[in-house]
């Protein structure tokens, strides 16, 4: 739709019809479906938000985009903003939630994210426990829940509820979420592979590759969604970079 300060402007419902401020993925669909069908063509792309402007870069491939990198801006760390029911940042933070103490680490990239790090993210059962977090009165408009898995101090393995829709195969914002957490109580290196939950599907795999001030999510954009490609490059901003690989698909996200 029109936008009065950017090229366009991006709305996203969730699948319950709530609307979500922002959706990393999502956003990258948008900038390709835009440029390649002519509504707007400036390259960097200019998306206003919920959760701000976003910049979009686009890698433009005989005449169609190829590939786009977001500038998700820098990751919001303090409780209010995000936001939770806690001042200052959440960090390695005890939280009981349906009956179990939990350690958190909350994060924004637009939108509220809760990470949680596990041994193994396969066994969880993900249809009782993310309603629990995203109805949790910790977090006032509910919440994005990523849990991870430490591979290595590279790699991660991420299942993921999302608010409103709950389990996805894939969260753009989720996985820059994920990465910051895991840089901020030193679980990750700089750089990281991150595995969404349709990797624990054998579908994808999400690469983040810079973790600083500023994130970005950066990967082949498709025009339903991005599903296959070759991992993301990042540039030489500071950001998070994300693509995905095509995996045989296993099972299905219940």
């Amino acid at each position: 739709m029109p936008s009065d300060v950017a090229d366009i402007r991006m709305r996203m419902w969730n699948a319950d019809g709530s609307e979500a401020e922002m959706c990393g993925n999502g956003i990258r669909c948008v900038g390709k479906y835009i440029y390649d069908h002519g509504i707007a063509t400036d390259n960097p792309l200019k998306v206003d938000t919920d959760a701000g402007l976003k910049v979009l870069f686009l890698d433009v491939q005989n005449g169609r985009v190829a590939r786009v990198t977001v500038d998700m801006g820098e990751p919001i760390l303090d409780g209010p903003k995000i936001p939770v029911a806690a001042e200052g940042q959440v960090i390695d933070q005890s939280l009981t939630v349906g009956g179990q103490l939990y350690q958190v680490t909350c994060v924004s990239v637009g939108n509220p994210h809760c990470v949680i790090f596990v041994d193994d993210v396969e066994p969880l059962e993900l249809g009782k426990i993310g309603p629990q977090f995203e109805q949790h009165s910790f977090f006032p408009n509910r919440v994005n829940t990523e849990f991870i898995q430490i591979v290595s101090p590279t790699e991660l393995n991420m299942r993921v509820w999302e608010r409103g829709s709950g389990e996805t195969w894939a969260c753009g914002t989720g996985a820059c979420a994920a990465a910051v957490a895991a840089v901020l109580t030193l679980s990750a290196a700089g750089g990281a592979w991150v595995g969404a939950a349709a990797f624990t599907l054998g579908l994808l795999v999400e690469t983040v590759l810079v973790v600083c001030a500023r994130t970005g999510v950066d990967g082949p954009s498709h025009p339903v969604a991005a599903e296959e490609g070759a991992p993301g490059v990042a540039d030489d901003r500071p950001a998070i970079a994300i693509g995905e690989q095509p995996r045989r698909i296993d099972r299905q996200v219940a």
